[in-house]
């Protein structure tokens, strides 16, 4: 097993902001709003895009919100905050996790939303990822734990500890995330229910994959 830092940043930058050279590491970037641009890409808000290698990051005439997930191999030396004028970069949370760098793996960006009241029975995922609610708020119930989570916030599951996931009953609720799985989950759900029955009952949650791209450890 090798060790890696997965880490999540929102970032925001003015109209006026000067063109973010960032380094070669796995990256996925969610547009949250505004008009952002990677490379020659453009990136619309509530899509993703993963780059592996150095890119240039502008915001357009309205600027740009966006979050970026980074994957690196430990040690890590910085927090992957970009300080310059019109630039507001926040690290969210960085999480030291381990992988079996003989296996070949994913990263995946995805968005979860739940009705008022939504309920993700209890379950796993094959791999760890990092979760930031945008919209509404969920109670988290993992490891003898439970947390609310409202928009901003993010939090780290590990993958195989049980996790059971409870939508607000005020309104609609959605969380993004990213995931670092095997690459045989590529195309496929990875949710698997602890208990049979409540793989037969009807999901409320909805699941959407934004981006899905395979990487080199």
């Amino acid at each position: 097993m090798a060790a890696y830092v997965l880490r999540l940043l929102h970032d925001r930058l003015a109209a006026d902001a000067p063109t973010l050279n960032l380094r070669a590491c796995d990256r996925l970037f969610y547009a949250v709003k505004g008009e952002l641009m990677v490379d020659d890409h453009a990136v619309s808000p509530d899509t993703a895009l993963y780059r592996p290698a150095t890119c240039r990051v502008t915001a357009g005439p309205a600027g740009a919100e966006y979050l970026r997930w980074e994957l690196l191999k430990a040690p890590v030396s910085d927090d992957g905050a970009v300080a310059a004028d019109g630039v507001e970069s926040v690290p969210k949370l960085s999480v030291d996790i381990k992988l079996d760098a003989a296996r070949d793996h994913m990263l995946r960006c995805d968005r979860v939303d739940f009705p008022p009241g939504g309920v993700a029975f209890k379950h796993t995922h094959p791999g760890p990822g990092i979760r930031c609610q945008m919209q509404g708020r969920v109670t988290i119930d993992t490891k003898g734990q439970r947390t609310e989570y409202g928009p901003g916030d993010a939090w780290f599951e590990i993958g195989p500890a049980p996790v059971l996931a409870t939508a607000w009953g005020k309104g609609d609720s959605y969380f993004v995330r990213a995931m670092v799985l095997p690459r045989e989950w590529r195309g496929k759900r990875t949710i698997k229910y602890l208990d049979a029955r409540d793989a037969d009952k009807p999901k409320t949650q909805r699941a959407t994959v934004l981006s899905e791209e395979l990487i080199d450890l």
